[in-house]
């Protein structure tokens, strides 16, 4: 008498007798076994489809866009910065170098969210 490990998978079960998990797991399938009637290769995205993003994307996006909004606009006016503070540009550019710390510290333990 063979046990149930021995069955092949194919083979007819017994009434009554149960199936090992691994029997009745569904089989992967590929695109290679799509049938013959493919009408052929996706068409490419067009223009639209660009916008059609999930959330998550549209949020790193705007995170992206007012972060380098924050530095392009800071980065201009040092020159005043550091004038009406009456900072040397060195202590200026520390202050900027130190903002760009604080955003990538930020930026390293938010980013569980996106």
């Amino acid at each position: 008498m063979t046990t149930r490990s021995d069955t092949p998978v194919d083979a007819p079960v017994a009434p009554g007798a149960t199936t090992p998990a691994s029997a009745t797991a569904p089989v992967p399938t590929s695109a290679s076994a799509s049938p013959a009637t493919s009408a052929g290769p996706a068409p490419h995205p067009g223009f639209a489809d660009a916008f059609r993003q999930p959330k998550p994307v549209w949020a790193i996006a705007f995170a992206a866009t007012v972060s380098f909004m924050g530095i392009g606009l800071v980065d201009p006016i040092l020159p005043a910065i550091s004038a009406e503070l009456h900072a040397s540009p060195t202590q200026a550019m520390l202050l900027f170098t130190s903002y760009l710390f604080i955003t990538a510290i930020a930026m390293f333990f938010t980013s569980w969210i996106a």
